[in-house]
């Protein structure tokens, strides 16, 4: 059985039967193609029999002579075990077409998360002064309002708007094995809700299955569409620190909701997120809570852009939340001595309890409980 066929039929496997999105596949189809060149520069053919060990180290060492990241490596040893576990299921001439995991026993490389830079609020005010036609400025209004991922705003039909007692949402489909095709509501903001309406009634009604984006010329918008459009923007208003792309909006929306005292949980149910911290089997968020994490996150954006009538608040509620939930995990008789820790810090705290919070953790919390920083809320 060839390599390239065994991929293939993963491939296929992956996406009909366990819900894999079309760019996993193309990402998996890439490596495979990757490696069945590999092989065929090597002087092996493309069987399956050549898929070993030896082969899969080498392909690996020759990725990182080519000065590939650690993350590009990672990607490229999990596609190769995504297709040896599907080889060791499938039959060929009565036996698994993979007798075992060439990938097993590797060191995989440490995954790497990049420091992701966004927009200063100097950079935002810029781009949002650009000015823009009626359909690129409903398409800013959306990534800015929801912070949702560029493919799931370009899939978005106009029937996904649904209407709902504590407001309006937007449907989208949840991204993750296992989960998709089923949908969670997006929430959305009045103004935003608003702009819509009016794109509607000036595209004379469209139906339901009409795209609810729509490209200046028309036409549905793709994920590499919105990434030019807000690259272009971001041209315009002459950012040039940073890469802009709808994906930095989407940062800065979870940025706002951290800095508007949510919770990992909530965040991540409004980023439309099915992976966040263990602790969050347990949490629960009902409908209406979404709403009004959507309002404090915008109560966050007009702070984070300076705008009359919402000055910076002296006290951060989400610092202030994790300072009080560090209080509760120190025993009773070791409360005084934090207690009066915490009043000698009173006199030192200039603008947020962000910075009184970080003290707080230095000087006295971990001293309190015996706990190391780390171990405390962050």
């Amino acid at each position: 059985m060839k390599f390239s066929t065994l991929a293939e039929e993963c491939l296929r496997y992956l996406v009909q039967t366990r819900g894999y999105s079309p760019r996993t596949k193309e990402r998996y189809g890439i490596t495979a193609q990757q490696f069945t060149a590999f092989l065929l520069r090597r002087g092996h053919q493309d069987d399956v029999r050549a898929f070993t060990g030896d082969t899969v180290f080498a392909f690996i060492a020759a990725l990182g002579e080519q000065g590939a990241h650690p993350n590009t490596i990672r990607a490229n040893l999990s596609a190769l075990r995504t297709i040896a576990k599907h080889g060791q299921r499938v039959k060929a001439r009565g036996r698994p077409a993979v007798a075992e995991d060439p990938t097993a026993g590797f060191d995989w490389p440490e995954h790497q998360r990049p420091d992701i830079a966004i927009p200063t609020a100097d950079e935002l005010r810029r781009f949002l002064a650009v000015e823009l036609g009626a359909e690129d400025r409903l398409t800013i209004a959306l990534l800015l309002d929801t912070g949702l991922r560029s493919s799931e705003l370009a899939r978005a039909n106009v029937e996904d708007l649904q209407e709902a007692p504590e407001g309006w949402y937007l449907a989208v489909t949840v991204k993750g094995r296992g989960a998709r095709h089923q949908k969670r509501g997006a929430p959305l903001s009045p103004a935003v809700v608003e702009a819509i309406r009016d794109r509607m009634i000036g595209r004379n009604l469209p139906g339901a299955a009409e795209p609810l984006l729509l490209r200046e010329g028309g036409g549905r918008h793709s994920r590499g569409s919105l990434h030019h459009v807000v690259r272009a923007i971001a041209k315009r208003a002459a950012i040039t620190r940073i890469r802009f792309g709808p994906h930095k909006l989407r940062h800065l929306a979870n940025y706002l909701g951290k800095q508007a005292g949510l919770d990992a949980y909530t965040r991540a149910r409004l980023r439309n997120q099915t992976s966040v911290a263990t602790q969050a089997h347990y949490d629960h968020v009902m409908p209406g809570d979404l709403h009004a994490a959507r309002a404090a996150e915008r109560e966050a954006l007009a702070r984070y852009l300076g705008a009359p009538g919402h000055p910076a608040p002296v006290v951060d509620a989400g610092a202030l939340a994790r300072v009080l939930e560090a209080l509760g995990r120190i025993p009773t008789d070791r409360l005084e001595a934090v207690l009066e820790g915490l009043e000698r810090l009173a006199g030192g705290i200039r603008s947020t309890t962000e910075s009184a919070a970080s003290r707080l953790n230095a000087e006295t919390l971990d001293v309190a409980t015996g706990a190391a920083p780390g171990d405390l809320p962050s």
